[in-house]
């Protein structure tokens, strides 16, 4: 694709873009905060390929690498073929990022009409790592009540690495894993929101909380929403 020899064959560079050691240490970058309106437009051969981040340093993975309190709308994905590198966590052992192919990480963000379209065979989303990946996102998280809403997937999502002996975990045909506060009063709500596609896992060791819509949730409102 177009992107696909930029950055040393890496393409497209997230947006957003923080890199951690392999023991969970920020290393350099800065979150997005701001807004971001398609105004209904398509990225069409959105080409990434983060692999070679198994090790370190490690990044989330998407059009966006992580948002921070970011509003992000209208836009439409085409022929996507995105990979991101292994899992990501903070110094406490806290999963801090994922691969989707609108964004890597999002925390206390707000997504509305954003579509991954075409045949589930020409939207290819893969990981190296094992857990927290999504068609949109990767990993969610959020201290307030925010929404997620007219969002479809058509994908195919392969998670893990053949030489990795742990199972997959945090796959999700919308969005890998998503917490919400651990107050009781703070939600994630999804709405019409539609997976049509499959869910893949290259080890032989099976996969664990996995889901149409959301791989994990905490405090997460589902309605109005399919899965084919």
């Amino acid at each position: 694709t177009a992107t696909s020899g930029w950055n040393t064959n890496q393409g497209f560079k997230p947006i957003g873009l923080l890199t951690y050691s392999s023991d969970g240490q920020a290393l350099t970058g800065t979150a997005f905060t701001g807004s971001f309106d398609g105004l209904g437009h398509t990225i069409d051969a959105l080409f990434i390929d983060r692999i070679d981040a198994d090790t370190s340093p490690r990044v989330s993975t998407g059009l966006f690498g992580t948002v921070d309190g970011s509003t992000l709308k209208n836009i439409t994905f085409t022929n996507v073929n995105i990979t991101g590198g292994g899992d990501i966590y903070d110094a406490s052992y806290t999963l801090r990022g994922g691969t989707g192919a609108l964004v890597g990480h999002a925390i206390n963000a707000t997504v509305s009409n954003v579509h991954l379209t075409g045949l589930a065979n020409t939207n290819l989303i893969r990981t190296a790592g094992m857990k927290n990946i999504g068609g949109l996102i990767g990993h969610y998280e959020t201290t307030a009540n925010n929404s997620i809403s007219d969002v479809s997937v058509n994908a195919t999502i392969t998670a893990g690495h053949a030489s990795h002996s742990n199972n997959v975990e945090f796959i999700g045909g919308i969005i890998g894993s998503a917490l919400a506060g651990e107050n009781s009063s703070v939600f994630l709500t999804i709405d019409n929101a539609t997976f049509n596609g499959s869910i893949n896992d290259i080890t032989s060791n099976g996969m664990d909380k996995v889901g149409g819509v959301v791989g994990y949730g905490r405090h997460v409102n589902v309605k109005n929403s399919t899965v084919d």
